[in-house]
């Protein structure tokens, strides 16, 4: 049986990013879930279920290769943090209008078409995260345990969202994926003879 790869959380600027991107993915996981469940209580109508999906989906196409150009033009770390920090606010709009029973399906649409573009541009941006916060003897653990993380927030989050909305109801499963934890952002690496700790910027 083979071990689990945890020699890479032994160093702290992976350790503070894995955790942060373990409870970010948790929330996204849900989001999704207690936001369906949101749409069809409002409306009860499929139609309009449908028109909230694609409208997040749509930019994640239409923008993603726009944000691999900033990605690649702009500071990276800079992208992401704005990128973040947007999607952040909008999900706070969503879950505001959730938890004060006044949204309605256009504003839904619209907050949902924001962020997917958020999403558009923070993607390619994230792209080679993790070697700028491990060491290169470690890099194929860290990416190990990235990858299974992506995998098991993909089964607890439809697991907490639906444990949510049973108990708490459907604005509470909402508002939980609206807290999407928090990701480590680290500044470029340093040369490897003057490499540095890595600055950590919180997203909220």
């Amino acid at each position: 049986m083979r071990r689990i790869p945890l020699g890479a959380l032994r160093e702290r600027e992976f350790r503070l990013f894995f955790t942060g991107q373990l409870v970010s993915l948790l929330g996204d996981a849900v989001t999704p879930f207690a936001l369906a469940w949101a749409v069809l209580d409002l409306t009860g109508s499929a139609r309009d279920l449908g028109f909230v999906i694609a409208a997040k989906t749509a930019p994640l196409v239409v923008f993603l290769l726009v944000g691999g150009v900033f990605a690649d033009r702009l500071p990276r770390r800079g992208v992401m943090v704005t990128a973040d920090v947007a999607r952040m606010v909008v999900q706070a709009a969503t879950a505001a209008l959730l938890l004060s029973h006044t949204a309605r399906i256009w504003e839904l649409i619209v907050l949902q078409a924001l962020a997917g573009t958020g999403t558009a541009f923070f993607n390619p941006a994230s792209t080679g995260l993790t070697p700028m916060t491990v060491s290169v003897g470690r890099l194929q653990e860290a990416n190990a345990l990235r990858g299974m993380s992506m995998a098991s927030m993909q089964f607890a989050g439809p697991a907490l969202a639906g444990l949510l909305i049973v108990t708490a109801g459907i604005r509470a499963g909402h508002r939980c994926g609206e807290f999407r934890g928090q990701r480590v952002l680290p500044r470029p690496p340093a040369p490897a003879a003057a490499r540095q700790p890595a600055a950590a910027v919180v997203r909220a």
